[in-house]
């Protein structure tokens, strides 16, 4: 009820410019509108206890790419111990790997499963595929364009380049 924080017993005013990249953000995945305010989605996110992009990924996707595909997605972008770029090989090994942290992934995969609308999965859709639905819906600054030269330029302007083979 309180867009830029405006009017809230703060111990300090908050900064603009994390107010402002927060805000964008939000609104790059339809959880804010323009003024800032919550959308109709964005209630929808506040039920699921995630991050609030992957949150919303998980509702947009789970009736895309299944119910179970979206969760372990969801779940493999939120890890923080799974390492490597190549979400697909990382999928792949996730689930079958006997680690504490695929036992994590598990775990999480199955919480955010049931909080998922809909449920089991959709025909003809393949890992990467949904990887490439959720990881869009999430993380729309993500979406790059592959140059000449074999680096990339990101949707949000940046260039960068990936290690060989990723």
């Amino acid at each position: 009820g309180s867009p830029r924080g405006d009017g809230m017993a703060l111990p300090s005013p908050l900064p603009a410019a994390g107010v402002d990249r927060a805000e964008e953000e939000l609104r790059a995945v339809v959880l804010v509108d323009d003024d800032g305010r919550i959308t109709a989605r964005g209630r929808e996110v506040l039920a699921i206890p995630a991050e609030p992009r992957l949150a919303a990924a998980l509702l947009g996707g789970a009736s895309r790419v299944g119910a179970r595909r979206a969760a372990e997605v969801v779940a493999l972008l939120a890890a923080d111990d799974i390492g490597g770029d190549d979400l697909a090989f990382e999928l792949s090994r996730i689930r079958t790997a006997r680690t504490p942290a695929a036992k994590r992934w598990r775990e999480e995969s199955r919480r955010l499963e049931r909080l998922a609308p809909g449920g089991g999965s959709v025909a003809g859709v393949d890992d990467e595929s949904a990887l490439a639905w959720i990881v869009a819906a999430a993380r729309p600054g993500w979406i790059s364009r592959r140059r000449s030269d074999g680096s990339y330029t990101s949707a949000s302007g940046t260039g960068f380049t990936l290690p060989r083979g990723s």
